[in-house]
Parts: C-alpha cells; sequence; structure tokens
C-alpha cells in the first residue's frame, strides 16, 4: 500500500501493524490471545502486524479497546489533541471511501 498524509504525518501498514504488535507484546498477549479478545483471525491479525493488510473499521475499533490506546496512536504514531478532532476525521476522510466493505 502506498502512503497518505495526514495530520502532517505519513499513514503506512507496516508502522500501523508493528505499533499493533508492540502494544500487544507489552500487554504481554500472544497473537492468539489478541485474535480471540478482537474476534480477529490470527492470520488476519498477522498480516495486520506484519504490514501485509490494512484493517476493517471494525478490527481498528476493537484493538482500540482491547489495547486500551487511541485511534489516532494506531492509525498514525501521534495523540490527536480534543481542539483537532474534527480536523483528523475530515482529513481522514477525504482519503478513505467510507463506503466500501
Amino acid at each position: 500500500m502506498g502512503m497518505i498524509k495526514s495530520m502532517n504525518k505519513p499513514y503506512s501498514t507496516k508502522s500501523v501493524g508493528s505499533r499493533i504488535r508492540v502494544r500487544r507484546e507489552q500487554m504481554g498477549l500472544s497473537r492468539e490471545d489478541l485474535a480471540q479478545l478482537t474476534s480477529i483471525s490470527v492470520r488476519q491479525l498477522a498480516d495486520i502486524e506484519l504490514g501485509h493488510t490494512s484493517m476493517s473499521v471494525k478490527s481498528l475499533v476493537s484493538l482500540i479497546e482491547v489495547l486500551t490506546i487511541s485511534a489516532d496512536y494506531i492509525l498514525f504514531g501521534q495523540e490527536v489533541e480534543d481542539n483537532d478532532v474534527h480536523q483528523f476525521v475530515s482529513d481522514l476522510l477525504k482519503h478513505y471511501d467510507i463506503t466500501k466493505k
């Protein structure tokens, strides 16, 4: 996948996957544990962590909840200030077709 710019940070599936893997390991979870907790298959989770594929919004939400980290951290490696949230969402929607499944 290519890279896009949002909030002045590049998005890459490889970086996203790395942040997910690091947080999973910090929490002492195996890939199998995280897959079970998020209802994501082990294979899909492995592909996400390795940067081979992007994830659905449903998977992103599950990972946020279980890993107790923010979407902006998973996606871009940064925290977004409350007053920047509307702009952040607007920037994301410009780059993604939310009608895709």
